[in-house]
């Protein structure tokens, strides 16, 4: 078992002329979880810098004629002007099965013991950047009643 980066096998999916791509998918909220990507010369995608969380406006405010954009994230802003090329095609903005066996099957040959990867599947958990509106919710409630007088 290893963790997959879901981001990077979307990039893998863009054909070949794109050397760089910015993933995005719905984070709510009037938000996108952005990916910035760079495939090398074995077709290879890494990380740019961190995935980020930004507001639509920003990200649209952001980007320019030469960027390339793709991922599930397009149908929230489908409706917006496009000053970069939008990849939106069905093949390209969801990771494939073929990419992500291949992710994984690369992570996994770079694997020397369990303490340099994630190969635990009991030990695994999701990548999250903020809390659910839920859990923010909660910890407002809890903090509400910790501040009441106890009689």
């Amino acid at each position: 078992f290893v963790s997959v980066d879901t981001f990077e096998a979307i990039a893998r999916n863009l054909p070949p002329e794109f050397g760089q791509v910015r993933v995005i998918e719905d984070a709510q909220r009037d938000d996108l979880f952005v990916g910035d990507y760079r495939r090398d010369d074995t077709g290879s995608c890494t990380r740019v810098e961190p995935i980020r969380i930004v507001s639509v406006d920003e990200f649209i405010a952001g980007i320019c004629e030469s960027d390339v954009v793709t991922g599930p994230g397009l149908k929230k802003i489908e409706c917006l002007t496009r000053p970069a090329k939008w990849l939106n095609d069905p093949e390209i903005v969801k990771p494939s099965a073929t990419s992500i066996a291949l992710l994984g099957e690369r992570r996994l040959a770079k694997v020397v013991s369990d303490e340099d990867a994630d190969t635990d599947f009991w030990k695994a958990s999701p990548f999250y950047l903020r809390a659910s509106a839920a859990e923010e919710k909660r910890a407002i409630t809890d903090a509400l009643a910790a501040d009441q007088p106890k009689n």
